[in-house]
């Protein structure tokens, strides 16, 4: 699996895929918005670097289960509680994100 840069002005994601056209076929599922909108994707290449993309363990994995099961307002409350920066215009999987990403610091 090789790395992708999805790009939508401001807004970058990556994502993994095989190649090109799989991360083009991909693009709703790195953010939904992406299925609808002109979307820029280039692979991320580092000169005499190898990226390696693996799954992550299953602390990983639970976390992302418990901040799935949230709804927005359980989502801002826990921002809000750990200190966590968000936008009120995100949507929710970007609170989702930004709250799994607090929790993986920590």
């Amino acid at each position: 699996m090789n790395l992708f840069k999805y790009t939508c002005g401001f807004d970058e994601r990556y994502g993994a895929a095989v190649n090109a056209r799989d991360a083009y076929e991909r693009r709703a599922e790195v953010d939904p918005t992406f299925g609808f909108i002109e979307v820029k994707i280039e692979e991320v290449i580092v000169p005499h670097h190898v990226i390696t993309i693996r799954p992550t363990g299953d602390k990983a994995g639970s976390n992302d289960a418990f901040f799935q099961n949230m709804e927005r307002p359980e989502l801002i409350e826990w921002l809000k509680a750990n200190h966590v920066h968000y936008v009120p215009q995100w949507g929710d999987q970007r609170l989702r994100e930004a709250a799994l990403a607090a929790k993986t610091q920590n």
